[in-house]
């Protein structure tokens, strides 16, 4: 009974969301909501081996590493779609959603990034990326992959690859430090968990400037750090341990300064493997050998533990979007917005309308207490328009949540987007 409201005080702080968890081992789908405390370790039988899973409004999407497949799965029946043979990917190992009908999926062994149509169930296209890529992302029009470097048993330097995902063409790339396995964007800038070798070669984590991409900095922090991810200035590292206890870094996003690395860990389950942070400052981590998901808060207090199937790895998140508006903001317009994606997000957000404009129009971003924060102006014929979360004047905004409406002959407020940096 005292858990039981332990979970549900605890769930009431934090924005609506669903956590959903690939086990490994058990070769499942699990899910947790954050409000509720409700939870199921084993939902959706996956296919051999499933690696990663990404996740929209209305899908899931599952890489089965064993069966060379990509699993579609409907978010709110949890039930398979389909399951897309993916032809010419060896070893699939990440999967990242390109647009309304498209996700890229990398291919670890063959060395390759894959285009699929899983509308279709069709692939698009492949073609080599470099040496062992796994982490994929698609940001600001563009589609980034993580090269390890790593063709076991050599373990070399990784490289960030950046590609235009009209044409396919390779814009730049980023030399990494060793076994590059995971990416977090912050801002104008993305976070990279180099594993190192498990061995004589340290972990680091690696942070490259966006806007010029020979502008990086490393932050030793030792261990074999796997995975990333921010909430504001704090940054949460899932960093393995597979003797006793799991391990959990941390640092400042500001300043750079190393808060909990491999000399004192934040502890944890045995086996951290991967990590989200969530909307209270407190943080979800997947403990394989465990078979656990731990809330814990930011200085590592365990909240909340659930139990998962066997080996629970790779975690997503899906922010459930809130019905309330400021009163000032109501209907009708002959506009309307379909989707904001990604939502929350912590560098840019696109907005996809429906139809096409065919008058002058505005898009409008307005905070909490309804003071219009910025207007972006439509031209005839657009149908989606981007916003990089910064004010009139250029100044980035606070993290937290912002209202959008259309500004045209009337006006509609059609979404509530959560900015995370």
């Amino acid at each position: 009974m005292v858990l039981s409201f332990l979970i549900l005080f605890l769930a009431s702080m934090l924005n609506a969301a669903t956590i959903y968890v690939v086990n490994g081992l058990d070769e499942s789908l699990g899910w947790i909501n954050t409000q509720t405390g409700q939870y199921e370790a084993h939902a959706v039988t996956l296919g051999n081996i499933p690696n990663d899973v990404a996740v929209t409004e209305e899908k899931l999407f599952v890489v089965n590493t064993g069966f060379n497949t990509l699993q579609v799965i409907d978010r709110h029946s949890l039930t398979t779609l389909r399951e897309i043979e993916l032809t010419g990917t060896v070893n699939p190992w990440a999967v990242a959603v390109l647009d309304h009908e498209h996700v890229v999926v990398t291919g670890s062994v063959s060395g390759t990034l894959t285009i699929v149509n899983f509308a279709t169930g069709v692939i698009d296209t492949t073609f080599a990326t470099g040496v062992g890529p796994q982490s994929v992302a698609v940001r600001d029009q563009r589609i980034f992959v993580l090269n390890t470097g790593v063709a076991f048993p050599s373990y070399g330097n990784g490289y960030l690859m950046i590609y235009d995902p009209g044409t396919f063409a390779l814009t730049d790339s980023v030399s990494l430090g060793v076994n590059a396995q995971y990416m977090e964007f912050v801002g104008n800038e993305v976070h990279v968990a180099c594993t190192g070798n498990y061995g004589d070669i340290p972990g680091e984590i690696d942070i490259v400037d966006l806007t010029n991409h020979s502008n990086r900095s490393s932050l030793g922090c030792g261990g074999t750090p796997g995975a990333v991810s921010v909430f504001r200035n704090e940054a949460f590292v899932a960093a393995g341990g597979w003797g006793n206890e799991g391990y959990v870094f941390k640092y400042s996003v500001e300043t750079r300064a190393l808060i909990n690395d491999s000399d004192n860990p934040i502890f944890c389950g045995v086996g951290a493997s991967d990590i989200q942070a969530l909307s209270d400052g407190s943080f979800a981590v997947s403990c394989f050998s465990d078979a656990t998901v731990e809330i814990r808060s930011s200085s590592g207090e365990l909240l909340v533990t659930y139990d998962m199937s066997a080996g629970p790895g790779a975690i997503c998140i899906w922010w459930d979007e809130l019905d309330d508006s400021p009163p000032h903001l109501q209907d009708v317009s002959e506009f309307e917005i379909l989707r904001a994606f990604p939502n929350p997000f912590n560098s840019t957000v696109a907005f996809d309308l429906k139809g096409q404009i065919h008058t002058s129009a505005e898009l409008r971003i307005f905070d909490l207490c309804g003071r219009q924060v910025a207007e972006l102006p439509l031209a005839v014929g657009q149908n989606r328009v981007f916003w990089d979360a910064h004010d009139g004047a250029g100044q980035e905004v606070a993290a937290g949540a912002y209202f959008v409406s259309l500004k045209g002959e009337n006006e509609r407020t059609a979404k509530k987007i959560l900015y995370l940096k």
